[in-house]
């Protein structure tokens, strides 16, 4: 019979892995730009999107169609997009066509999450 008193490495390795995602959400809430990217998980994954693509962007349609998770609406999701452009954490740019708008991440919030991603990878 194993011994209660031991943790299993399974516990182990689970726990420095919360001690990591802590780590990682309070950091999300050190600055404003932070805290307005992050309040909406939907919204959140565009912006990773974003960020993945930060050179060339992503037209409007695409961004949103292409989010698979339901942790929010499309429109709770442009909603939030909006407000994001508007405090300038999100950029748009003209697309190749004229009824195109392409959105691209700002420097500001590429920097400030950019910094807190880097050292959450640098931990696991």
């Amino acid at each position: 019979m194993p011994n209660r008193t031991e943790t299993p490495p399974i516990a182990e390795q689970i726990k420095a892995g919360a001690e990591i995602e802590l780590d990682y959400i309070r950091k999300l809430g050190s600055s404003r730009n932070l805290i307005l990217a992050s309040e909406n998980l939907g919204a959140y994954e565009a912006l990773l999107m974003l960020v993945n693509k930060h050179d060339e962007g992503l037209p409007v349609y695409e961004l949103i169609t292409s989010i698979q998770s339901r942790f929010s609406s499309q429109s709770g999701i442009i909603k939030r997009i909006r407000i994001m452009r508007d405090s300038g954490l999100i950029e748009d740019h003209p697309g190749p066509k004229r009824s195109q708008v392409y959105l691209r991440p700002s420097n500001v919030i590429l920097r400030e999450l950019g910094e807190i991603i880097a050292r959450k990878h640098s931990r696991s």
